[in-house]
């Protein structure tokens, strides 16, 4: 949805697209250099991204940092109901818009905000129902993923974040059985915990 992908703007045949182009470029990165050690970095969405990534690529992994990771739905607002309803309309009507994302939910810095408002990469309309219910379902299946995590592991989150729930950073965290993982949480402060003023 955002950058400079090719096709419509917040649309995606499937999730498994997003982890193909980062496996893609993780492996071109690897090659050109082999003596490097690897480090992802992680946000939000890309977050739900990464953890494929890495496992699907263990062996080269130093570490993952994570950045407010969506590793679960908020279950205040995926409700069965609305899981099944959000199902059967991204069949008949993929293409069915859906809400905004107020931006200052990103950062608490109105200098942030601005940039991200003008910033012409970035994607400013509605979420798209095909594009919502491919991350809705990619999230659903990290459950069976995270205990399988053994790679090192910095988490960052912000106990005031709206768009990507709190609990999943620390179900992330207690339930991966990596040795080496630390969970940070900042207080008070939104999604961008990077992007806030000091």
């Amino acid at each position: 949805g955002h950058g400079q992908s090719e096709g419509r703007r917040m649309y995606v045949s499937s999730f498994r697209d997003y982890v193909r182009d980062s496996l893609q470029h993780f492996d071109m990165m690897t090659n050109r250099f082999p003596n490097l050690k690897v480090f992802i970095f992680a946000h939000a969405m890309g977050g739900t991204i990464a953890i494929s990534v890495a496992n699907e690529r263990q062996k080269y992994i130093a570490g993952v940092i994570f950045i407010a990771p969506l590793v679960i739905l908020n279950p205040e607002s995926a409700t069965p109901t609305r899981m099944f309803f959000a199902k059967v309309l991204y069949h008949l009507t993929p293409n069915l818009t859906l809400g905004y994302v107020d931006p200052r939910w990103l950062s608490r810095s109105q200098k942030e905000v601005k940039i991200f408002n003008n910033d012409p990469l970035n994607y400013h309309g509605p979420y798209r129902m095909r594009f919502t219910v491919q991350v809705l379902q990619a999230v659903a299946k990290l459950e069976k993923v995270v205990p399988t995590i053994t790679w090192p592991m910095l988490i960052l989150h912000g106990d005031a974040d709206k768009l990507c729930d709190i609990r999943g950073s620390f179900l992330l965290y207690k339930l991966s059985t990596s040795s080496d993982k630390t969970l940070k949480v900042r207080l008070s402060l939104p999604l961008g915990v990077h992007s806030q003023p000091l």
